[in-house]
């Protein structure tokens, strides 16, 4: 997983396939992209005790990526908050 620097999505890509990941920074909405083809979305679920999702993912697009994808995002998003509450 590969971030692009933007100003306020997040976007990332996965290196040497078609899909990238297109997200806002603040709701913590992202959709996976095939393409031109949204193939998943991924929303943050707020007020919650510890950090919820939820993911719909299309009918043929395999669930084991999406759910990798949903964990790596999270996964920068943990590294990214604790780096800053470091500094």
């Amino acid at each position: 997983l590969v971030k692009e620097l933007t100003f306020f999505n997040q976007n990332y890509y996965l290196k040497d396939s078609n899909l990238s990941i297109q997200g806002d920074i603040l709701a913590h909405d992202y959709k996976i992209m095939e393409g031109d083809m949204i193939v998943a979305t991924i929303s943050k679920q707020w007020f919650t005790f510890g950090d919820k999702y939820f993911i719909d993912i299309i009918d043929g697009f395999d669930d084991i990526i999406a759910i990798s994808i949903m964990l790596s995002i999270d996964a920068v998003i943990a590294t990214s908050s604790n780096a800053a509450t470091t500094n």
